[in-house]
C-alpha cells in the first residue's frame, strides 16, 4: 500500500476526536515498522452512532477521494488502529472494481460498537448507485441487548453524468438514527458523484492515434474506446475531442459512435506542438484521456555510402543502410549491411545490431557487430552527428523528408 495512502486514512480516524494529544499525532510517521497504522490516545468516546457515524463518513469520503487519484490500481490500504486506556479504534477499507467496502470499529468502556458501509459507487449500465450501511451498537458484555440499526441509500445517474435523484430508506433506527443514516448516504453518494466524474469509472483507450511524433499537417487518425474500469464492454455514450494546447485542430467535437472516431490536424511548422483531450461521457460516469503531438524534424544521413531517412525527430527507431565497397569509398560496390536500433527519449541513446554479406572474392561472406549508438545535435539545431560505437560518427542534416511519417525520397 502507498505511505501516502495510509497517511491519509490514519489522520482522518484521528480528525474527529480533537483530545487526541499532539505527541500521538506526531507519532504518525507512516513508517513501515513493528507499528505501522497505529495511534494512541487517552480516553475511548463513546462507541455511539453520533461518534461513529461520522468516523465511516469521513472514512469513505477519504476512500473515494484516494481511489480516484490512481484509478488505475485497486485501493486496499492497511487497516489503521488507535488505542485508547480503556479500549481502541480500528478503520478498515477498500476500494476495488467500483465496490466500496468500509468498517469503522469502535470499543471503550467494556462496550464495542461496529459500523460498515458497502457501496456500489460506479454507476451500472443504467445508471444506478447505491450504499448499505449497518451499525452495531453494542450494550456491553451481553450481545443479546446489542442493538441494529440500517439504512439503503440508492441514487440514479443521466447521461451527463450526473446524479439526479438519490433517496435514503431506514430499515432499523430511532428517529435520531435516521437523521445520521440519512446524511451518511446522501454524503457516501455526492461523495461517489465526485469519484465517477473525474475517472474513478471509466477509462478511454486509444487503438489508433496515441501520442507521438508527427509530421507538419499530418492527418492523424484516431479511434478511442469508453469502457468501465470494472471489466464488460465498450460504453455507449457520447465522447468528445477538443484541442486543449498548442496549434491546429482535432474533428468532429463530438460523436455517439464506438469506437469513437476522430482526425487530428499537425501544425504546419516545425517544431510546434497539440494537446488533444478525449473525454467520455455517460450514465456509467466520465473518463479522459490526454494525446500529445509534436512536429520535430525530420533527419537524413547520405554520406560515403551510409544512407537514411528518419522522420519525426531522433527519438524512436533508425534503419541505417551501409554500402560495402573495394578499396573505401571509391571502390565498386560488393555488399550491403544494415544498422537497426533505437535511440531512447531524453538520452538519444541505445545498442544497435550491425550485420551485412560482401563478395570477397571466394565467395559471399557474411559480417556482423554490436555496440551502442547515439545522436548529438550541432548547437545551432540545423544538424547533428550519429555516433557508432563500434564505427564511427556520421553527419546529419535536419530538413523536412518526410509526409505523414513516411520518408518521400528526398
Amino acid at each position: 500500500m502507498p505511505i501516502r495512502a495510509l497517511g491519509v486514512i490514519a489522520i482522518g480516524l484521528l480528525s474527529v476526536f480533537a483530545f487526541v494529544p499532539t505527541a500521538a499525532l506526531a507519532a504518525d510517521t507512516g513508517d513501515a515498522g513493528s507499528d505501522q497504522g497505529t495511534q494512541t490516545a487517552t480516553v475511548a468516546p463513546s462507541p455511539t452512532p453520533a461518534n461513529v457515524l461520522p468516523e465511516l463518513e469521513g472514512l469513505a469520503g477519504r476512500s473515494i477521494a484516494s481511489a480516484t487519484s490512481d484509478p488505475d490500481n485497486p485501493f486496499t490500504p492497511f487497516p489503521v488502529t488507535k488505542s485508547f486506556q480503556d479500549g481502541y479504534e480500528e478503520g478498515n477499507t477498500r476500494l476495488t472494481n467500483g465496490q466500496l467496502v468500509s468498517e469503522v470499529v469502535l470499543s471503550g468502556g467494556g462496550v464495542r460498537s461496529v459500523a460498515s458501509l458497502d457501496a456500489q459507487v460506479c454507476p451500472d449500465e443504467q445508471g444506478r448507485v447505491s450504499a448499505r450501511i449497518k451499525m452495531i451498537i453494542g450494550s456491553g458484555s451481553d450481545t443479546t441487548d446489542d442493538r441494529v440499526i440500517g439504512a439503503l441509500a440508492t441514487g440514479t445517474v443521466n447521461d451527463n453524468a450526473e446524479l439526479t435523484s438519490s433517496a435514503v430508506n431506514v430499515t432499523h433506527g430511532t428517529r435520531k438514527d435516521a437523521v445520521l443514516l440519512q446524511r451518511l448516504g446522501r454524503s457516501v453518494l455526492r461523495q461517489a458523484e465526485q469519484g465517477w466524474r473525474n475517472g474513478l469509472c471509466v477509462k478511454v483507450d486509444v487503438s489508433e492515434g496515441q501520442s507521438r511524433t508527427v509530421s507538419p499537417k499530418e492527418a492523424v487518425p484516431i479511434s478511442a474506446t469508453a469502457e468501465p474500469r470494472s471489466g464488460a464492454g465498450p460504453i455507449k455514450g457520447r465522447m468528445e475531442a477538443r484541442k486543449t494546447a498548442g496549434q491546429k485542430k482535432v474533428t468532429p467535437a463530438l460523436t455517439s459512435v464506438s469506437p469513437a472516431k476522430f482526425t487530428y490536424t499537425a501544425p504546419d511548422q516545425r517544431p510546434e506542438a497539440g494537446s488533444v483531450t478525449l473525454r467520455s461521457v455517460s450514465r456509467r460516469g466520465i473518463g479522459t484521456t490526454n494525446l500529445e503531438y509534436t512536429t520535430a524534424a525530420d533527419l537524413k544521413i547520405d554520406s560515403s555510402g551510409v544512407t537514411t531517412v528518419k522522420c519525426g525527430g531522433p527519438e524512436g527507431n533508425w534503419v541505417v543502410l551501409f554500402e560495402a565497397r573495394l578499396g573505401g569509398s571509391g571502390g565498386a560496390v560488393v555488399g550491403s549491411a544494415t544498422a537497426t536500433f533505437t535511440l531512447a527519449d531524453g538520452s538519444l541513446t541505445g545498442p544497435y545490431a550491425f550485420s551485412g554479406s560482401a563478395e570477397t572474392g571466394v565467395g559471399l561472406g557474411s559480417f556482423g557487430e554490436t555496440g551502442t549508438a547515439s545522436y548529438a545535435a550541432a548547437a545551432d539545431g540545423t544538424s547533428g552527428t550519429l555516433t557508432f560505437s563500434e564505427r564511427g560518427s556520421y553527419p546529419v542534416t535536419i530538413g523536412t523528408y518526410c509526409t505523414n511519417g513516411v520518408a518521400t525520397g528526398t
